[in-house]
């Protein structure tokens, strides 16, 4: 019975030792037992130009480890003048994921890490994981390891090993990972350049995209016409941000036409004064005039954002009315105010003079509803297509047209089955016009998204009496 006892204490150990060694082999975890991160939300960032296997691989072990959703955002917002536009790399990512519904091809928050952390957390109600290599991870804990919510995965490649263990830092090195080493976006683009094989650096399917797309080559398209284009759409359609030429700007002999938009585009928000909460709307807007359109989202924010244009010409009190009580009903979480450059009739005040009229006014608003409005000037109604869908793709939900009961009929016919927005409409009288009667009855225009400004208290001292530019404040008078 003795020995019978040795034998299977014997057998036990080596089965530890033995469940040890295959746990190293697999998962090496430094500072954490974790071996999963069970439903959290996963967040694994790059440049990705292009999406080698190696990012592949490590965005596949990634998405392994949750049950959750997994965000990849590809970094745009660097000084980084990358070859390919941000268009471009994440449709070469997406080709690898398009089957996997809880990976997010994302690009990097406009707001910024910390407050992309804080509201992925609050979207899903989850802690965040963030995902970097071991020769970032150090820059990156620093800048937010002391958020409550975010965790980090660092993965360890060969070479790479360091002795940098904070607490909430999990280290993992996986057999997955082996054969990567070496593989970098910048040999895959020197193979491209010289025509070598590009078997073992990218799948597939990014391999096609990059040849069918002519990426990472000279480029054969007219750059002197590409700035002059992009320059004339600058000062046609911002010209309140004065900008005449686009000046000391470098080309790149490799660089793709989007990628070399997405620098000119970079250029415009870092040369000119835009204030940071606009500079995220401005550079899609940008992309969409210029025809640099991103995919369709595969994730909704969540957030209800309204869109209110007109010509404000200047501000009256019925369109201060109308903002506080668009916001009130609706229970809008943001809302666009767009004063048109042009309009039907040729405007008193130029659009710089309108938005800051509108900007007095909200300044006048309580603090809970002035946060939540941006003043941004649109083109006119013919185009506010494109704002819209800037508002769309930025926001990354369906925004809310709001139109007083005058102008809903030519903006419906004109927008709908052009863009998939919700309507609004604020009335004007007692009574509902039959045109407005037919869209409710059809659906197209939720009922109770059909108000008047007299449904919430305004204070006095906001907007009553506000007729014309005498009544603005005496900052903005001329």
């Amino acid at each position: 019975m003795h020995n019978l006892m040795k034998l299977i204490g014997f057998f036990f150990l080596s089965f530890i030792i033995g469940c040890t060694h295959v746990h190293h082999d697999n998962f090496r975890e430094i500072s954490s037992s974790k071996n999963l991160f069970s439903d959290d939300v996963v967040w694994y960032s790059g440049s990705f130009d292009p999406p080698t296997i190696g990012h592949i691989k490590i965005a596949e072990e990634v998405a392994s480890r949750t049950t959750g959703p997994v965000y990849i955002s590809i970094n745009h917002n660097t000084g980084k003048n990358f070859n390919a536009s941000i268009r471009e790399r994440i449709e070469m990512l997406s080709t690898a994921f398009k089957d996997n519904p809880r990976v997010h091809i994302i690009r990097e928050p406009s707001e910024g890490r910390r407050a992309f952390v804080e509201e992925v957390s609050r979207r899903h109600n989850r802690k965040v994981v963030l995902a970097v290599g071991e020769d970032v991870l150090k820059k990156n804990y620093e800048m937010l390891g002391d958020m409550k919510d975010l965790d980090f995965l660092s993965f360890e490649r060969p070479g790479q090993e360091s002795d940098y263990i904070p607490s909430n830092v999990s280290r993992v090195f996986s057999d997955q990972l082996d054969g990567i080493e070496g593989i970098s976006s910048t040999v895959v683009r020197n193979a491209i350049r010289d025509d070598l094989p590009l078997d073992g650096l990218l799948t597939d399917e990014v391999k096609g995209y990059i040849r069918s797309n002519n990426l990472y080559r000279n480029n054969s398209y007219n750059q002197s016409s590409l700035l002059e284009t992009f320059e004339t759409i600058v000062r046609n359609h911002l010209p309140h941000l004065n900008i005449e030429t686009v000046v000391n700007f470098e080309f790149k002999d490799i660089q793709s036409k989007g990628g070399q938009i997405d620098a000119m585009i970079r250029w415009i928000i870092e040369n000119t004064e835009v204030p940071d909460k606009y500079k995220g709307f401005y550079t899609v807007f940008l992309e969409s005039l210029m025809g640099e359109r991103l995919l369709p989202l595969s994730v909704a924010s969540g957030l209800k954002v309204g869109v209110y244009t007109g010509s404000f010409d200047p501000m009256n009190k019925g369109s201060a009315l109308a903002i506080t009580a668009s916001i009130k009903a609706l229970g809008l979480d943001k809302i666009y105010i767009a004063p048109f450059l042009s309009s039907r009739k040729t405007a008193s005040y130029s659009v710089n003079e309108r938005a800051s009229f509108i900007n007095a006014i909200i300044d006048e608003l309580p603090e809970e509803l002035k946060s939540k409005v941006m003043v941004i000037p649109a083109i006119d109604l013919n185009t506010s297509i494109d704002y819209l869908e800037a508002v769309s793709r930025f926001e990354q939900t369906k925004p809310i047209a709001i139109y007083g009961e005058d102008a809903i009929e030519r903006n419906f016919k004109m927008l709908s089955g052009e863009i998939d927005l919700e309507y609004a409409v604020i009335r004007r009288s007692q009574e509902v016009s039959p045109y407005l009667s037919s869209l409710i009855e059809k659906n197209h225009i939720k009922e109770a998204h059909v108000f008047a400004t007299g449904i919430v208290d305004i204070q006095s001292s906001t907007s009553s009496g506000l007729t014309s530019v005498s009544d603005l404040p005496p900052s903005v008078r001329k």
